[in-house]
């Protein structure tokens, strides 16, 4: 399968900053131009234009961002994740008997930074991290 998945793609930093924005409602007007291409406003200290271009399982063909960062931002991250989560809706429209899937990818140098990233997944799934 050619193409890049997200956390390939984006040093995780990036990622977690795109999920972040994502998550603060950051990404507006989603809008699916084509076949697997995906376009969008992000706002960050401007608007900025994002696009990507996904295979049929998410993986990243390419993509880009006026965002004087270049490839593989923030933006184009927090694309992403709006992208997955738009098309875990639609899935589960169809099927109301599809359980959601949480796929979790981390990538740390260090116990202590994998044993933060377990502890903010669980607290955002509502776990009781105390």
């Amino acid at each position: 399968m050619s193409g890049i998945y997200l956390p390939r793609l984006f040093p995780p930093h990036i990622a977690e900053r795109g999920l972040l924005y994502f998550q603060q409602g950051k990404v507006r007007d989603v809008q699916k131009t084509s076949a697997g291409r995906y376009r969008a406003e992000v706002c960050g200290s401007e608007n900025y234009s994002v696009w990507l271009k996904l295979d049929s399982d998410l993986y990243i063909k390419d993509g880009g961002c006026d965002c004087p960062y270049g490839w593989a931002c923030k933006h184009m991250a927090a694309l992403w994740y709006a992208v997955r989560e738009q098309t875990q809706d639609n899935q589960s429209a169809e099927s109301d008997a599809q359980q959601p899937e949480i796929i979790l990818f981390v990538s740390c140098s260090n116990t202590k930074g994998y044993l933060k990233t377990i502890f903010q997944v669980a607290f955002l799934l509502g776990a009781d991290v105390d």
